[in-house]
């Protein structure tokens, strides 16, 4: 039988649960309170003290508040300081308060800017206060004038970022490379650059490359640049290019010496060597040979007497001048030379060389042999053959800078294949080895796997001109030199075939030296580089088309 509960007064806590259960019915839905929109504002000063832009500045601390607590990032790298200060003031973080202590005694007569880059961010949420400036004078008067510009890579014409721009009062150039500018920016990832807040003058400007921190050209390294003349400023000036170059200032030095096989020292520097002096010094007698890579770095030096165990040598660059035995590597002493081989590689690659399936290959490029020692005589020719059925000999011809390398050449024709055989014994290097023979098989693609551009060049210039086709990632498909333009302006048509399809750039150099090559600049002579132009759209080449553009080139 059931018995009713017995009746029990209520306690303070059973009047908290009957609310939490009231409450809970009248409230299906429990939506967490909501923290309001996302900062998105950077920080935003109140009150300076002294105040921006204050003249007869004599104070030795500014305190610079904002409206809510900031964070400082990087202040080394962010923070400019213009004309720049032996030492760099201290800053501190006081609840919303950035106080910059200044240790320097200050020109007198004179604007300081302090540019805090991207130093200055909110704490909560990182919106950063960007290019914030104060401004501060010891004279009687603010300087209000500007100049603003561009920084760009001389060869390659894209804007360069963190590169600072450097401006003196004095005109001769030696101050860029022995003491501090007076006024100087940065570069953005766009590479503008401006300076304001100058007072009216003369000025020389000069881009910088700042590998070490001390705002001037003292580093071989560090690449430069700097105005054609002198900048008269009586008001604003917007719109200086400067194209950053690097000074052929590495004077080279012996990197390594030694010797990776029989009767070679290989001698590399750490810059290209003009002309260099390499002579044996010991007793042998056998022929010497001396050859030099393309880039000028690395000087091969030979003797055909393969069983010297070391190679006695005077190497003489530069002001440079040394003596050294090198330690040859030898043969075994149980290994018959003459059964020895000069082999080679090549750069014809097939899917698999068990199969000699024919290698993929473009009409006019040529076969590149790399022999293992330098080849001194040609004995037989190098047969090609087509269905089997002789068609003729390959061109061979010999690097002349360094002659492991032979290159053969040969007009295919397209949708065909061709063997090219490679006889036993046809080259003959320094010490009288020959190579083994060997046969590659080639598929000359068809003629609609390409494509064909044609530029229509007209050179108003004052200057011959250097172009170059290049890839997209920069490897240079062909160049032409083209002269100094006539009277007649008539366009010159440079036309390549057989381009597989991709993105490719048309590259211009005017060539004033007329050597045929980028020429860079020098600034004791006040001497510009060479000026590099680019067509102004990249050629998107598609399989079976013929592109023809015009590009007119004026003085």
């Amino acid at each position: 039988m059931l018995k009713p509960l017995p009746f029990r007064l209520a306690t303070p806590y059973t009047y908290i649960l009957y609310s939490m259960l009231l409450l809970g019915w009248g409230c299906a839905n429990v939506v967490t309170p909501s923290g309001g929109e996302k900062d998105v504002m950077p920080p935003t000063v109140i009150s300076y003290v002294p105040d921006s832009a204050a003249t007869g500045f004599e104070s030795k601390e500014i305190r610079i508040q904002f409206d809510e607590y900031i964070q400082l990032n990087d202040v080394f790298n962010q923070v400019l300081i213009s004309p720049p200060l032996n030492n760099q003031p201290a800053f501190k973080l006081k609840g919303k308060t950035l106080i910059i202590s200044i240790s320097d005694t200050l020109k007198v007569n004179t604007t300081y800017t302090i540019n805090f880059g991207q130093a200055i961010k909110d704490l909560t949420e990182g919106n950063i206060l960007d290019n914030f400036t104060y401004v501060f004078s010891t004279g009687a008067t603010v300087d209000s004038l500007q100049i603003s510009g561009t920084v760009t890579d001389a060869v390659t014409t894209k804007p360069l970022e963190k590169i600072y721009v450097v401006v003196y009062q004095d005109a001769i150039d030696t101050a860029f490379t022995t003491t501090r500018p007076y006024y100087f920016a940065r570069t953005d990832k766009n590479g503008n650059w401006s300076i304001k807040n100058m007072r009216q003058g003369t000025y020389s400007v000069f881009a910088l490359e700042d590998m070490n921190f001390n705002y001037f050209y003292d580093l071989p390294n560090e690449r430069i640049a700097f105005s054609d003349s002198l900048i008269q400023l009586q008001q604003n000036i917007s719109g200086l290019r400067l194209n950053l170059f690097s000074e052929n200032k590495l004077r080279p030095q012996l990197q390594d010496i030694k010797s990776t096989r029989y009767g070679l020292t290989r001698i590399t520097f750490t810059a290209p060597v003009t002309t260099p002096d390499i002579a044996y010094t010991g007793t042998d007698t056998s022929a010497e040979y001396l050859y030099k890579n393309i880039s000028g770095d690395t000087l091969y030096f030979w003797k055909t007497n393969y069983a010297l165990d070391s190679h006695q040598l005077h190497i003489a660059f530069d002001t440079t001048s040394i003596n050294r035995t090198v330690a040859i590597k030898t043969l075994p002493k149980d290994t018959v030379f003459s059964r020895q081989k000069n082999t080679f590689t090549h750069n014809v690659s097939t899917l698999s060389k068990s199969s000699k399936a024919p290698a993929d290959w473009d009409p006019g490029k040529a076969i590149r042999l790399q022999f293992y020692n330098p080849i001194a005589q040609i004995r037989k020719p190098v047969a090609i053959y087509q269905d089997s059925i002789l068609i003729g000999n390959m061109e061979v011809v010999t690097d002349t800078l360094d002659p492991r390398y032979v290159y053969l050449q040969y007009p295919f024709a397209t949708d065909k294949q061709y063997q090219i055989y490679i006889p036993e014994s046809g080259f003959t290097d320094i010490f009288g080895l020959s190579n083994p023979a060997d046969t590659l098989s080639l598929n000359i693609r068809k003629e609609d796997a390409y494509s064909t551009l044609t530029i229509l060049l007209t050179n108003k210039t004052d200057a011959p001109l250097h172009i170059a086709l290049t890839k997209f990632d920069g490897t240079i498909v062909e160049t032409w030199n083209i002269p100094v333009a006539d009277s007649s302006n008539t366009p010159v048509s440079l036309k390549q075939k057989y381009l597989l399809p991709g993105i490719y750039r048309i590259q211009a150099v005017i060539d004033t030296d007329n050597n045929q090559t980028f020429t860079t600049g020098n600034l004791s002579e006040r001497k510009q580089p060479e000026r590099t132009l680019y067509y102004k759209t990249d050629q998107n080449l598609r399989a079976n088309w013929e592109n023809e553009i015009e590009w007119v080139l004026e003085k």
